[in-house]
């Protein structure tokens, strides 16, 4: 049950993300900067969905465009879980991604991530899925055993 709950919260946060708080008449000019732009950096809020819940603020998250399908994700100064001795910074490649006017939704499964530069596989990224508009950044995830969502705002 409690399993069922997490991941409900996890698809409430997800759904969040999707709807922006812009008047519909938005200038053309954003829609243009948001479709040039290739790197994004948000800061936001990390939370682990485990027993008891680890939430983790002002977790700065990457997104580099690198090709027309795939992106690159880096978690910086991330931990997830109180007992975690050290923070590490985590990337995670080759995410296949699509773009519109104003979203960029993106997914992947089995994604090995690397951290000080080596396969980090205790923390294998499966279920992964989420969304950069002009204003926010949002995933979930399951990396290794964690369940794991992000939100963060879009630095400008």
């Amino acid at each position: 049950m409690k399993k069922h709950i997490i991941f409900a919260l996890a698809a409430l946060m997800m759904a969040a993300c999707t709807h922006s708080n812009e008047p519909e008449n938005s200038s053309n000019a954003e829609a243009e900067i948001f479709a040039q732009t290739k790197n994004f950096a948000a800061l936001g809020k990390s939370t682990v969905l485990t027993e008891p819940v680890f939430e983790q603020d002002s977790v700065m998250l990457l997104a580099e465009l690198t090709s027309d399908t795939t992106l690159r994700l880096s978690m910086l100064a991330v931990t997830f879980s109180e007992r975690m001795p050290v923070t590490i910074d985590m990337i995670l490649d080759s995410v296949s991604y699509t773009r519109s006017e104003k979203l960029i939704s993106f997914s992947g499964e089995d994604i090995i991530p690397t951290a000080g530069g080596k396969p980090y596989d205790r923390y294998k990224a499966t279920a992964l899925k989420g969304t950069i508009t002009p204003d926010s950044l949002c995933l979930s995830a399951t990396l290794g055993t964690y369940p794991v969502t992000y939100h963060g705002a879009i630095q400008k």
